[in-house]
């Protein structure tokens, strides 16, 4: 029943995302977030699942719950279901889907009149401030951490 609800939620909200971007109700940026954070939370439970199975280091259920409420809550389920983790542990579970709710219940209030003032007011600076960002950021360098991080986690 936890999975089918899962992927429900996850299906329903990518195509709901998609449509507000689709007919210009939302910025493309709000679509890019919940999916760069999506993906993000997806690797990062990959990469405890691997680290519990080797017995490395575990990542902090709060920095999971953190990404989830960032934006990654769709990365999250996914990664519950098709990873098996995290998903028997019922505390774990209920935070989760309360930063579900707290997420749907953002985007709707982003189809509201304030919301929409709040984008069209930050919005535009946070698509400079990324632009500038990704210029600062050397890419060799990022692929670099990431492989790092990839390769002590999955070494056997």
């Amino acid at each position: 029943m936890m999975k089918i609800l899962s992927f429900a939620a996850f299906i329903a909200f990518a195509i709901l995302v998609t449509a507000s971007v689709t007919l210009y109700t939302l910025p493309f940026l709000v679509l890019a977030i919940y999916l760069a954070m999506s993906i993000i939370t997806f690797i990062t439970y990959a990469l405890d699942k691997s680290a519990a199975i080797n017995g490395r280091w575990r990542t902090k259920e709060s920095t999971l719950h953190l990404f989830a409420l960032a934006g990654g809550w769709p990365g999250a389920l996914l990664a519950q279901q098709t990873l098996r983790h995290k998903s028997s542990k019922q505390s774990f579970i209920n935070v989760l889907w309360f930063t579900v709710v707290l997420n749907v219940g953002g985007f709707i209030w982003l189809h509201s009149a304030d919301g929409n003032s709040f984008l069209n007011s930050y919005a535009h600076t946070a698509n400079i401030e990324l632009i500038h960002l990704v210029d600062n950021i050397s890419l060799p360098d990022f692929v670099q951490i990431w492989l790092w991080k990839i390769n002590y986690y999955f070494k056997s």
